[in-house]
C-alpha cells in the first residue's frame, strides 16, 4: 500500500485543492510547476527589475495617500538557486521634486 506523501511547507489554500485533483491533473500541474520554477530560475536580474512595480490596487492607494506598502519577492543574484527570496515589504512614495515613485525596504513580511 502506498502512503500519502508529506505536503510541502506551503499554504493550505494551495495544498488542499491539489488533494482533490485526479492523478492525471496532478501530473500536469507537477510538470507546470517544474517548468515554472525553471523559467523563474532562468530570468536575469534586468527582467526582475522591470517586473518590480506596484500592482493596480497599490497604484490607486499611492495616488490617494501618497505612500503605499507592498509585499514582493526579490532576486539576490544571477546564480542563486533559492531565488526569488521573500516576501519582503517595500514602501513606495511619490517624490514630487524628482517627479517619480521611490521605493524603500521595510523588512521581511
Amino acid at each position: 500500500m502506498v502512503n500519502e506523501p508529506d505536503a510541502p511547507d506551503a499554504a493550505s489554500y494551495v495544498i488542499d485543492p491539489l488533494k482533490r485533483q485526479a492523478p492525471e491533473v496532478l501530473e500536469k500541474i507537477g510538470r507546470y510547476c517544474f517548468d515554472l520554477a525553471e523559467f523563474k530560475r532562468s530570468k536575469n536580474w534586468e527582467d526582475i527589475e522591470e517586473e518590480k512595480s506596484l500592482d493596480e490596487e497599490a497604484q490607486e492607494k499611492l495616488k490617494e495617500k501618497g505612500k503605499v506598502q507592498q509585499k514582493e519577492m526579490v532576486r539576490c543574484g544571477k546564480n542563486c538557486e533559492g531565488c526569488p527570496h521573500g516576501p519582503y515589504i517595500f514602501e513606495y512614495q511619490w517624490n514630487k521634486e524628482k517627479g517619480k515613485t521611490e521605493s524603500k525596504y521595510i523588512g521581511k513580511a
